[in-house]
């Protein structure tokens, strides 16, 4: 996912989409470096 243009998704879904997407996004790189 590119959090380059994070802001859009704010904007365009609001920001409980957002926070949403970002929390699984951060659960999903946290799994993967504990996965190694």
């Amino acid at each position: 996912m590119d959090i380059d243009h994070f802001k859009q998704i704010n904007d365009k879904y609001g920001h409980p989409v957002g926070e949403a997407i970002y929390i699984s996004y951060n659960t999903c790189l946290t799994s993967a470096s504990f996965a190694e």
